[in-house]
């Protein structure tokens, strides 16, 4: 049973920010192994009827931050993609955003990023290699191309 059960997404999406932000100087990459405050930085949440565990966290690279969050299904091996888009734009905007999806023990994870100037202003992510620009209901990313994927086109 969620811990947060009672509480709506928007109610919990600045609390589990400010968690991050607290938690910067114990994560990535200040430190190698994270998991001694991984569970500070995740909640289930229930969204539009499916339980998602998410996890929020900011990376500190001298001032610029990579604000990221990633989550799968509760009780389903995938989520439908407008959840997937709403969790990414609700916590991170809509700007400049990266995401990446892999599938792990059976269930895809999600993980949406953006690059921040430290005024939290996005700016382009230039260390994607290989993205493809993409959208869905007109929220517009990039993707991280698998490395299983086959150009056909030669770009």
């Amino acid at each position: 049973m969620p811990l947060y059960e009672y509480e709506n997404l928007v109610d919990q999406i600045e609390p589990m920010r400010k968690m991050a932000i607290m938690l910067a100087p114990y994560s990535h990459p200040h430190v190698q192994d994270e998991t001694d405050v991984l569970f500070l930085k995740q909640r289930d949440i229930i969204v539009d009827g499916y339980t998602v565990i998410i996890s929020c966290s900011r990376a500190d690279y001298e001032g610029v931050y990579l604000d990221a969050i990633s989550f799968t299904g509760r009780y389903m091996p995938y989520l439908p993609m407008p959840i997937v888009c709403k969790l990414g734009e609700k916590f991170l905007g809509n700007k400049e955003l990266t995401f990446n999806e892999l599938l792990k023990d059976g269930r895809k994870v999600y993980t949406w990023m953006v690059l921040c100037k430290s005024d939290g202003t996005p700016i382009s992510n230039d260390f994607v290699q290989n993205g493809i620009c993409d959208s869905f209901n007109k929220l517009e990313f990039t993707r991280q191309k698998k490395e299983s994927q086959v150009d056909v086109y030669g770009d």
